[in-house]
């Protein structure tokens, strides 16, 4: 901001530019720090959802099966487990591009 002069002369009036100046540059920085802000809210959704899924994943194979027909599904589903985190795996690497 530098560049900007804090007045300039336009015919026979000096106009003070120093306060718009600064009034934008400080703009400028809400901004961008807002943006910053905004990024970080929704990389932690992101982390949190990767998070709360994989939660998901160990509750259900950690689970206690009161007869067969749950031990088998639990079973089925720990075959398909494989296939969950490679569902996740977008979402982790897209946060990682995040951070």
């Amino acid at each position: 901001m530098l560049e900007i002069p804090d007045s300039i002369i336009v015919s026979m009036f000096q106009i003070n530019v120093g306060t718009i100046r600064d009034t934008i540059a400080a703009k400028h920085t809400w901004i961008a720090n807002q943006e910053i802000e905004l990024i970080a809210k929704m990389a932690k959704r992101m982390a949190n959802n990767t998070i709360e899924a994989f939660y998901k994943i160990n509750d259900k194979i950690n689970s206690s099966p009161r007869d067969i027909e749950e031990l088998s599904e639990i079973k089925e589903f720990m075959l398909s487990v494989p296939n969950e985190i490679e569902k996740l795996d977008g979402s982790i690497k897209l946060g990682m591009q995040v951070y």
